[in-house]
């Protein structure tokens, strides 16, 4: 197991996929920031403590970060098929259930770093003043 695991990892060191979902989680970051700077009827959402995190959560857990995984994911399973490695995988003994299992232990491990870049991108992007007010509310 520990084999195909090294195995994966150097597969995915390789392509430039994993970039990819690195950018795409950092954009919703960047995107919802500048958005944050638009005005409505109370002046802008930049001024409202808290709204970067209220903003930048569900755009990214519901929109981006699933097709991320979906893309990351058909990604690994279809590389197999077209770069013909999977008639080597044949000749040699490999289990397709234990192959198909590392690829989503990858695939978590790569989910629980996006997201742990997500949060770390939430905490740069909290200002003083609003930092200040979590801070309070917590104690």
């Amino acid at each position: 197991m520990m084999k195909l695991l090294w195995a994966e990892r150097q597969k995915l060191r390789r392509s430039s996929i994993v970039l990819l979902t690195i950018f795409a989680t950092v954009l919703v970051a960047i995107v919802v920031f500048i958005g944050g700077n638009s005005m409505d009827l109370e002046g802008q959402y930049i001024d409202n403590a808290g709204w970067y995190m209220t903003m930048v959560q569900p755009w990214a857990t519901l929109l981006v970060i699933p097709a991320v995984i979906a893309l990351l994911g058909s990604y690994m399973v279809c590389r197999e098929e077209q770069d013909d490695t999977m008639k080597t995988l044949r000749l040699i003994p490999v289990n397709e259930v234990k192959l198909t299992i590392v690829k989503l232990v990858i695939a978590s491990i790569i989910i629980l770093l996006l997201c742990g870049c997500l949060s770390i991108l939430l905490l740069v992007g909290l200002n003083h003043k609003e930092k200040e007010k979590i801070c309070h509310t917590c104690s």
